[in-house]
């Protein structure tokens, strides 16, 4: 019993040292890409529009990545910002 005990808290330790190096190596959130694919495309502007606008989300959606103005709501000013960037104005 006192092995298996043992054998627990070095697992649980040797996970826990592991998580924050793992956690290291993930990229940052791309601010616009509210649909995961890694871009800002035009794909992300149609989906905060229709999130905006309709209240619709079809599929993958992030919100926290579609504030783009930094005003803790979506809108069409997000909207806009992230067309922009799709097409390459900004």
């Amino acid at each position: 019993m006192k092995k298996l005990l043992v054998f627990s808290l070095v697992a649980i330790m040797i996970m826990a040292l592991a998580v924050p190096a793992f956690a290291e190596t993930l990229p940052a959130p791309l601010l616009g890409d509210v649909n995961g694919d890694s871009a800002v495309t035009i794909a992300d502007a149609i989906a905060t529009m229709r999130y905006v606008m309709l209240g619709i989300t079809n599929g993958v959606f992030m919100p926290a990545r579609a504030d783009m103005d930094g005003d803790g709501t979506v809108g069409i000013a997000d909207t806009i910002i992230i067309t922009r960037i799709a097409l390459g104005l900004s």
